[in-house]
C-alpha cells in the first residue's frame, strides 16, 4: 500500500525524535518490508518502498563506535535507487505528520495484541514437502536439548581451556571452532552448561526480546512459568518450538530480501555441523541450523569462549562470506 497523503500543513509542525523512530523501527517485518511512502526530495516528491531496517552504531569524532545506536532506514526509489538514512531523518521526510505516524504504530501494534497467532507460521514447503511430515519435522528440529552419546566423554571442563586442545588449534578452521563452541555436550550437566554461556544466554535473551517485539510476546508468554528463561528453552518443548519456528520463518524472510545474508543460507542447502547433538535431524538445511544456533545462543549451550571474535568475514558490500550461520544467528537475534 502507499502512503500517500497531504503534505502537513505549517500548523501541522512535524517533529520526529529517537523514540518515535524506535517505535516506528520496531514494527514487525510484515509491516513495514516492501510498504511504500511518499517523500520529499530535492527534485519534489517520489514515492519509495521500504527495502530493510534496523539500528547501526553510533560513530564519534574519532570514527570509534560510541556504544550507542540508532535507527535506519533502507529505502529503494522508483528506479531502483536503494538509500540509507536515519528512520528520523526518513519520516521527517515522508508525507505524514507525527500524529498519523503515531496512529499508524498504535493501529499497526493494537492489530497484534489482538492476534491470537503471534506470529506467521511457517509454510510446510519450507521444510518439508509432505503435510503429514510437517509436525514431526518439528518435533525433530526443536525438541528439547538431550544427552548424545559419544565414543569420549570429557570429565574435565578445564581441558576445554587446554592451549593443546585442538578447540583452539590455528589449523582448525573458523567454522569448526563454532560450531565446537555449540556443542551439545554429553552426560555431565555442568559440561552443557557453563556459569559463563548462561549468564550470555540471558544477556542475549534481554537483548533479542527488546529487539523483537514478537519475539518478546513469545517469551512473555512462557515467563509465568516462573523458570529462567534459557532453561526453560532447552527443555520445554512448546517454548521451543514457538521459539524456533518464528526464528525460522524470520530467517526465510531475511534471506530473501536481505542482500548481505550469506549465500548458504539464501541456498539453503543441506548443513552437516560438526556441532554434536544435531545427527537425529535428517537432511538438516542451513537455515535450519542457523536457527539452531541461535537458539543455543539463547538457551546456554553455545559457548562463546571457544569461538574466536574474528570468525565472521564480510565482503565490501556486507555480504557475509565467512561465518554465514553465525552470522545469520547474529542476525535473528538483533547481535550484530
Amino acid at each position: 500500500m502507499s502512503e500517500h497523503l497531504n503534505t502537513p500543513s505549517q500548523e501541522n509542525i512535524k517533529v520526529i525524535d529517537r523514540k518515535l523512530a524506535d517505535a516506528f523501527n520496531n514494527l514487525p517485518d510484515d509491516v513495514l518490508l516492501d510498504r511504500k511512502f511518499m517523500i520529499e526530495t530535492p527534485d519534489g516528491q517520489t514515492e519509495v518502498s521500504v527495502e530493510d531496517f534496523g539500528r547501526k552504531y553510533e560513530i564519534d569524532e574519532a570514527g570509534n563506535r560510541t556504544g550507542e545506536k540508532y535507527p535506519i532506514i533502507r529505502f529503494k526509489d522508483e528506479t531502483g535507487n536503494v538509500t540509507e538514512v536515519p528512520t528520523e531523518e526518513f519520516l521527517s521526510r515522508t508525507l505524514l505528520s507525527a500524529d498519523e505516524i503515531t496512529n499508524m504504530i498504535s493501529d499497526e501494534t493494537s492489530k497484534g495484541e489482538k492476534s491470537e497467532t503471534l506470529y506467521k507460521p511457517i509454510q510446510e514447503k519450507e521444510i518439508v514437502s509432505p503435510k503429514e511430515d510437517y509436525e514431526p519435522r518439528l518435533s525433530q528440529l526443536f525438541s528439547p536439548v538431550k544427552d548424545e552419546t559419544r565414543p569420549e566423554v570429557v570429565e574435565d571442563y578445564d581441558s576445554w581451556f587446554d592451549k593443546d586442545n585442538e578447540v583452539f588449534d590455528p589449523s582448525i578452521d573458523s567454522q569448526t571452532q563454532i560450531e565446537s563452541a555449540a556443542n551439545r555436550l554429553p552426560a555431565n550437566e555442568r559440561l552443557r552448561v557453563t556459569p559463563e554461556s548462561q549468564k550470555m544466554a540471558e544477556k542475549r535473551l534481554e537483548i533479542a526480546g527488546d529487539g523483537d517485539p514478537n519475539l518478546k510476546l513469545i517469551f512473555d508468554k512462557y515467563s509465568p512459568k516462573g523458570t529462567n528463561l534459557s532453561d526453560l528453552l532447552r527443555n520445554d518443548e512448546d517454548f521451543r518450538t514457538d521459539v524456533g519456528v518464528y526464528l525460522l520463518h524470520k530467517l526465510n524472510n531475511l534471506a530473501i530480501n536481505e542482500k548481505t545474508i550469506g549465500q548458504q543460507i539464501k541456498d539453503n542447502s543441506e548443513k552437516s555441523p560438526a556441532t554434536t547433538g544435531y545427527s537425529h535431524i535428517p537432511e538438516l538445511r542451513s537455515r535450519e541450523y542457523a536457527t539452531l544456533l541461535a537458539i543455543s545462543m539463547l538457551d546456554g549451550t553455545f559457548k562463546d569462549e571457544l569461538v574466536q571474535s574474528n570468525t565472521i568475514e564480510y565482503a565490501d558490500d556486507g555480504e557475509v562470506l565467512l561465518g554465514q550461520h553465525r552470522a545469520a544467528a547474529n542476525e535473528l537475534l538483533g547481535l550484530k
